[in-house]
C-alpha cells in the first residue's frame, strides 16, 4: 500500500474578488473566501445594546 502526503494552504485575509466589502445594516464588512464559499471577516455588529438584566422585547429593534 503507497502513502500519499497531501499538504493544505490555507490563505488568510484575501477579499472575495469582485465583492471586497459588504454593506449591512449601516456598516461596512470584510469578505473573505474560504474554497469556493464567500463569508463574511467578522461578526456582525448591529442592534441596540440592552442591559443584561432587561428582558429582549418584540418590538421589532435588533437588540443585542
Amino acid at each position: 500500500m503507497k502513502r500519499k502526503t497531501y499538504t493544505f494552504v490555507f490563505a488568510t485575509n484575501i477579499a472575495c474578488p469582485g465583492i471586497p466589502t459588504v454593506t449591512y445594516g449601516g456598516q461596512d464588512y470584510h469578505t473573505i473566501q474560504i474554497l469556493s464559499q464567500r463569508w463574511l471577516g467578522e461578526s456582525l455588529n448591529i442592534g441596540t445594546m440592552i442591559d443584561g438584566n432587561t428582558e429582549q422585547t418584540e418590538n421589532n429593534i435588533i437588540e443585542k
